[in-house]
């Protein structure tokens, strides 16, 4: 005779109860299909930066920074050169002018044989001192006379200056034209002049 088993041991079923884990389930009888991903945007799980736990690379900037700094040098040496270029004309402005004040100086003053060592030598081939020394003695200029500078341009190219001025000599009793242009690399000389009173 068998005897009743007791609750709670292994391999009893109780009533109202589910028997797990001793046999295993019987094996589907359809295979379930493949995975096939959801559409993009449906759903789909993020992909992967890297390896977990590391952060996402950034991109490198280093060709934008060299090109940058290209174009920075660029652009300064350009100001540099500008620079450069506006001084010179400043300083064969400034020099041209000054020539001009100390040759119109000597002029007024009946020092014209100084003056005459303004010119250039090919202009005092052209231009005998005792011929420039009469020409300016017959404008009748004097003391009362005031030279003023209307045009003064200067421009330097291959380090060679050049520079023409023009104005007028106000005196008491006449007044007269200048016009002057001069060359030289370090000293500017006189190639052409013209003082005459006005047509």
């Amino acid at each position: 005779m068998s005897s009743p088993q007791e609750p709670n041991q292994p391999g009893s079923i109780q009533p109202g109860s589910v028997e797990a884990g001793l046999t295993p389930p019987p094996p589907p009888s359809n295979p379930p299909a493949s995975y096939t991903p959801p559409p993009y945007g449906q759903n789909a799980p993020p992909a992967p930066f890297g390896l977990p736990g590391q952060p996402p690379r950034t991109k490198s900037r280093k060709g934008l920074y060299i090109v940058l700094g290209i174009v920075a040098a660029g652009v300064v040496l350009v100001v540099a050169g500008i620079i450069v270029l506006v001084s010179l004309a400043g300083s064969a402005t400034s020099q041209a002018k000054g020539v001009a004040e100390d040759f119109t100086d000597l002029v007024i003053a009946g020092e014209s044989d100084k003056a005459y060592d303004y010119l250039d030598p090919a202009l005092q081939e052209q231009l005998s001192q005792e011929d420039f020394v009469a020409g300016v003695a017959s404008l009748n200029m004097d003391d009362t006379c005031k030279p003023e500078y209307r045009n003064v341009t200067a421009a330097t190219e291959n380090g060679r200056k050049s520079a023409d001025v023009a104005g007028l000599i106000t005196c008491a009793n006449t007044t007269v034209e200048l016009e002057y242009r001069f060359e030289g690399t370090e000293d500017l000389k006189m190639i052409n002049i013209k003082l005459k009173p006005p047509e």
